[in-house]
């Protein structure tokens, strides 16, 4: 059948064998959509062949009945295209199933999810998984560029949360011993007509100073964000997604293995023992009592040890952070910058003392970790007894009242029969 066609003038269409055409139209389409557009282009070829078959029918047969020579053509035309057509595309299901099974190429959207990542935006690290795949196939960074441009992103669009909490730190640190006093008041009470007094008088105190308490707690948004990262970069070192292993930088190129060095963890516990111990914590305005500061201190270095067996991509990211953390203390610690965006001012060294001579307390605030506990345990020692002796007299006043009933009691009956 081809031989005539070719005797009588027809070149048959033949159209691309193989996946060359699939791969070429893949680019950041979905599988499907792939498959509809082979099928329509095989379609199309179908459509073609049939065209240019058509014309050679003989006309001046007379013989041959009309119906004889359309069933003569459709035959002939079926088995013209099952001759020219390959075998793994025989049919439109086999098309469908050869686009699907074709890989899908790293530097393509799509990649993650065909190794099993990025199966969710919902989810925090699927949501940051499907943001990696996004940013490192547009911009054609490396990994390591990637990281650390979603990082600072991450960290720039949580910057006002960190702005609202160092303005009503600032803001507390005035009022400490107004609050120290009412608090207190408090606990030199257990009549509640006082405490709501109290209460309603810090209430006003907090309101006068424009502090609102949920601001103090807008940096613990970022917890679920750190949840996500660890996660999604974890689970792209285990895979590990293509350009991992050989994409990092300086010391740890691979970022699916660990940091041979260490040097990760040890950057990161320095700069963070380094922003809370002298900069006021991430919020360049943090009060935290000597003993916590201490301890926030000398906890980043305790974490080293249990850090060491992560990838290097969650250690980089860790390390991100911390710098950030640094300059975004002293950023915040400025005047200038305090002033532009518009913050309350920075308690100053001599108004801290004036306000630690109020409170009693050093101006150093070089209070030992042992005085501290031992000081603690004292007032909590104090507190229970003073509850057990509220009780002894309150219990002894119902002791008193039921006796005084009683008598009453007594006296009306005595009366009574009496008369």
């Amino acid at each position: 059948m081809l031989g005539s066609l070719l005797r009588r003038g027809i070149k048959p269409c033949f159209r691309p064998t193989g996946t060359h055409l699939l791969v070429n139209s893949r680019l950041l389409f979905p599988v499907n959509a792939i498959g509809l557009r082979y099928k329509s282009d095989v379609s199309s070829e179908i459509n073609k062949f049939s065209e240019k078959i058509s014309p050679v029918l003989p006309t001046e047969s007379a013989e041959v009945t009309a119906q004889g020579v359309q069933d003569a053509q459709s035959i002939e035309t079926i088995q013209s295209i099952q001759n020219i057509t390959p075998d793994s595309v025989a049919t439109m299901d086999h098309i469908q199933t050869i686009a699907e099974s074709v890989p899908i190429s790293p530097d393509q959207i799509g990649y993650f999810e065909s190794v099993g990542l990025a199966e969710s935006w919902i989810s925090p690290s699927g949501f940051f998984q499907h943001i990696f795949e996004y940013v490192n196939v547009y911009t054609g960074m490396p990994w390591w560029g990637t990281i650390l441009t979603v990082t600072i992103a991450t960290r720039l669009l949580m910057l006002p949360l960190y702005i609202a909490s160092s303005d009503t730190s600032a803001k507390m640190t005035r009022i400490k011993p107004e609050l120290t006093d009412l608090l207190e008041r408090t606990k030199n009470t257990s009549d509640p007509i006082e405490m709501q007094k109290v209460v309603l008088e810090r209430r006003n105190l907090m309101k006068e100073n424009k502090i609102k308490i949920l601001d103090m707690g807008k940096p613990l948004l970022s917890v679920p964000i750190f949840i996500g990262y660890f996660n999604a970069l974890r689970g792209m070192s285990n895979v590990p997604v293509s350009g991992f292993t050989s994409e990092g930088m300086a010391w740890f190129t691979n970022l699916a293995a660990p940091d041979p060095f260490c040097g990760l963890q040890i950057l990161t516990a320095a700069f963070y023992a380094a922003t809370f111990r002298y900069f006021g914590g991430e919020t360049g305005a943090a009060t935290v009592s000597p003993v916590m500061k201490k301890v926030f201190t000398y906890m980043p270095f305790i974490a080293v040890p249990l850090t060491m067996s992560l990838p290097a991509s969650v250690c980089f990211y860790f390390s991100i952070n911390a710098v950030f953390a640094v300059l975004q203390s002293l950023m915040l610690k400025s005047a200038k910058v305090r002033a532009i965006l518009g913050m309350s001012k920075m308690v100053t060294p001599e108004e801290q003392a004036v306000i630690n001579q109020r409170l009693g307390t050093s101006a150093s605030g070089d209070d030992s970790v042992i005085s501290a506990l031992r000081k603690k345990y004292q007032d909590a020692r104090d507190n229970a007894e003073k509850r057990m002796r509220d009780e002894q007299i309150k219990k002894m006043k119902d002791d008193e009242y039921k006796m005084v009933k009683q008598n009453e009691y007594i006296q009306i009956r005595d009366k009574s029969q009496n008369k």
